[in-house]
């Protein structure tokens, strides 16, 4: 790990992560392998097939530091920064909703730490409600309403801190065993009735973001 030192704006301001370079990995099929037991087969065009584009999804390495952080009154502190986690592997999952929730959270956090050139103090991810859309045959719809997001930093040359307030964001994934792809609501869709039609569709509103292979 690398030590980094940066200033703090007070003794009151939440401590910052700091973020490495990135390091891309070219593995754009996720080393997922075989689609799982769980994974549903397509009764026609499978997920994959509705776009013609490979999978594209925020992908790096970042690793941890150790930073000390001094602040206006001469005091110090050490944390350890965020680091990348790994995209999860399928079979480890008893189904689509769970894994859909530890995909989404991978995503996340690499989307903000890939290409980032500043210190991030903290991730926030909170899912406050899961559920599955009845939507196409043989394919899994997995509706994610969730918090997620860096939710406080500091500029990289130890500027004032900033902390950002997660507001909620409707996510939604189409699964089968061909892959699985991801849409983001432009405007707030609670989990609410007639998420049927209000959610968008990842089919037609979406990213193909992993192919099992």
């Amino acid at each position: 790990m690398q030590r980094r030192t940066v200033l703090a704006a007070s003794t009151t301001a939440l401590l910052a992560g700091c973020l490495t370079p990135n390091n891309p990995d070219d593995d754009t099929g996720g080393g997922y392998g075989s689609p799982p037991d769980w994974a549903p087969v397509p009764d026609g065009a499978s997920v994959t097939d509705q776009f013609e584009t490979d999978p594209d999804r925020p992908l790096c390495s970042v690793d941890s530091e150790t930073v000390t952080v001094q602040h206006s009154d001469g005091e110090t502190e050490t944390r350890e920064t965020v680091s990348t986690p790994a995209y999860p592997e399928a079979t480890a999952y008893a189904g689509a909703p769970a894994f859909v929730e530890a995909f989404e959270k991978a995503y996340v956090t690499h989307d903000a730490l890939c290409g980032r050139a500043e210190y991030v103090t903290d991730m926030r991810y909170l899912i406050a409600e899961r559920t599955t859309l009845d939507r196409h045959s043989g394919v899994t719809t997995v509706y994610l309403w969730r918090f997620a997001g860096p939710s406080a930093g500091v500029s990289e040359d130890g500027g004032p801190m900033w902390v950002a307030t997660i507001g909620p964001q409707a996510v939604v994934y189409a699964v089968d065993s061909s892959g699985l792809a991801r849409a983001v609501a432009d405007e707030p869709v609670p989990p609410t009735d007639g998420l049927e039609t209000a959610a968008p569709d990842p089919l037609t509103d979406g990213t193909l973001v992993a192919a099992f292979r």
